[in-house]
């Protein structure tokens, strides 16, 4: 078996792993994507352009191998060995997750990395007796978080290199993006990213042996019987979540499980005569609480839970009129339902973008002039604007954007204000010409999940001691603890978006990064698809205002 570090990493998740995976296949979901491979191969292009000179020697993806033991084949892919001893190590990942690490030492706080004096990161050292170094410094290296698997990336191409050569010298260092940086619209230059030097960590030859003999016996053991589910082994709900979660999770309901409480991350507690005693969430489900009912309902403490749990034992939904008024009077007419569609990037493309920048590429606009208009699906009022071109047409899609959202100037209502607003400050420092325009968009805004949800800033300046200002506004059970765009269509009698060929966020992003590589006959219909999906997510918030409107 050819054993990589991503597939090091899935078999050590449990036991149970090895006896579910086809030895053969691959476990990483990143081989057979088409844009990451594109962002790496333009990645490598950028760096060895940046570091290449006259006469240099150097190598390019290089795939060594190394027979460890019996079936068990060590193989992993070598970015550029320049020199004969210099690798590196590409990633399109954030310099950010290692940057950000920081602890305490006396009144300052330092950062866990400092460049060393060839400029690359490194971690400082001299801190033995300083509790906070430790407690990040372990943290950092735990493989749930995303510098532990880096570092254990780093760690397997290191053994993995020294058992090939065991008596040559050599540096590996690894090269992540950098997400401060500004692409001026025609050359890169090496701030683009930022080079790791882990060699002063300490004990990572045996870190891997230790994985590599934990995962042999998981093979061997061949045991596909269920064992405990583990939060930071399955990593359900994140990018790396293990991908037999649905199978191993197939025992909870699919609604309404232990999972769905609101801030199930923070356990359950367990009143006691003298103090409470804290129940971590899985430990519950390896013991047999699987629905919210198993919960008993003193140990639900906080409004929020209480409300969930009333509203399954009861089968009804909770809507507590009064906030919900104050949200729905505050909104002004003419009404602006937006949906912007947004697509996060890797490598900046155009002048002023950064790497990882999420950009948007299609909106979808409803017009309501008074709060009795009745909005359909296909109503005349309907906008969609969608950017196809691969050329930069950034200034003219903002500016058209901005000249669709000033017709009116009532609210703008959107699902995630967050996400808009960071996107919108982001148009506004590329295209001056349009900051005004857009100053005045954002204060126009509201999000559709203040209204559900509770903005306790906004209810405080009603300074009423009545108003409950931590519960949220309203619940269904069909909600299942997620506010998610599925939920709420179901909730909200828009069920047939949940059905199109388009359905999620990710799977419209996807599609658009490869629209202009589709023939022109499927071209047309993935357009086709990703402007229904757009507008069904802009008519979704028609249908969530409209259907509170009736039930206060």
């Amino acid at each position: 078996m050819k054993v990589t570090t991503n597939k090091l990493f899935n078999y050590i998740r449990c036991r149970r792993f090895a006896a579910l995976h086809d030895p053969q296949s691959e476990t990483n979901p990143l081989i057979n994507d088409d844009y990451y491979n594109k962002s790496i191969n333009k990645f490598k292009d950028i760096f060895l352009g940046l570091n290449y000179s006259e006469s240099m020697m150097y190598e390019k993806d290089i795939e060594l191998t190394y027979d460890f033991h019996h079936d068990f084949t060590l193989s992993e892919t070598y970015d550029f060995i320049f020199e004969d001893h210099n690798i590196y190590i590409l990633l399109t990942e954030s310099s950010k997750h290692f940057l950000n690490v920081k602890f305490k030492d006396a009144d300052q706080t330092l950062q866990l990395f400092k460049k060393n004096q060839e400029g690359h990161y490194q971690v400082i050292k001299g801190k033995k007796n300083n509790e906070s170094y430790h407690t990040r410094f372990k943290k950092m290296m735990e493989l749930h978080e995303e510098t532990g698997r880096v570092i254990f990336k780093y760690a397997f191409m290191k053994y993995l290199y020294k058992n090939i050569y065991p008596h040559k010298k050599f540096k590996i260092y690894m090269v992540m993006l950098n997400e401060q940086y500004v692409h001026d619209g025609l050359v890169f230059n090496h701030r683009l990213y930022h080079t790791f030097d882990f060699s002063n960590i300490e004990d990572l030859d045996n870190r891997i042996e230790i994985a590599l003999f934990r995962m042999i016996n998981h093979i061997e053991l061949n045991d596909f019987t269920p064992c405990e589910l583990v939060r930071n082994a399955c990593m359900k709900g994140k990018d790396t979540e293990c991908k037999f979660v649905n199978f191993c999770y197939g025992h909870l309901p699919k609604k309404n499980s232990i999972l769905d409480y609101f801030d199930v991350n923070l356990g359950f507690k367990e009143p006691l005569k003298q103090t409470k005693l804290h129940h971590d969430t899985y430990e519950l489900i390896n013991n047999g609480y699987l629905k919210m009912e198993d919960i008993p309902l003193d140990w639900l403490n906080n409004k929020n839970r209480l409300m969930q749990r009333y509203c399954l034992d009861n089968q009804v939904n909770y809507i507590n009129k009064e906030k919900i008024s104050i949200m729905l009077d505050a909104i002004t007419y003419p009404l602006t339902y937006l949906d912007l569609s947004l697509m996060p990037t890797i490598i900046p493309k155009f002048k002023g973008e950064r790497p990882f920048e999420v950009l948007g590429f299609q909106y979808s606009i409803y017009y309501q002039n008074k709060q009795n208009d009745k909005l359909q699906i296909h109503d005349h009022h309907f906008i969609n604007s969608f950017k196809e071109t691969r050329t930069d047409t950034r200034t003219e899609f903002a500016q058209r954007f901005a000249n669709h959202l000033l017709k009116h100037d009532g609210t703008i209502l959107v699902y995630n204000k967050a996400k808009l607003m960071s996107v919108f400050d982001s148009i506004k420092i590329v295209f001056p010409e349009v900051k005004n325009d857009f100053d005045k968009i954002q204060e126009r805004l509201m999000d559709v999940l203040d209204i559900l949800m509770i903005d306790p800033k906004f209810l405080k300046e009603f300074n009423d001691e009545n108003l409950d200002l931590s519960t949220f506004n309203f619940y269904d059970n069909n909600l299942s603890g997620l506010y998610s765009r599925k939920n709420l269509a179901e909730v909200f009698g828009l069920e047939a978006m949940n059905s199109l060929d388009i359905h999620d966020d990710e799977t419209e992003y996807k599609t658009f990064r490869l629209y202009n590589d589709y023939q022109d006959e499927t071209k047309q219909k993935m357009k086709n698809d990703m402007i229904v999906y757009s507008q069904h997510k802009a008519y979704l918030l028609t249908k969530i205002i409209s259907g509170l409107y009736r039930m206060i």
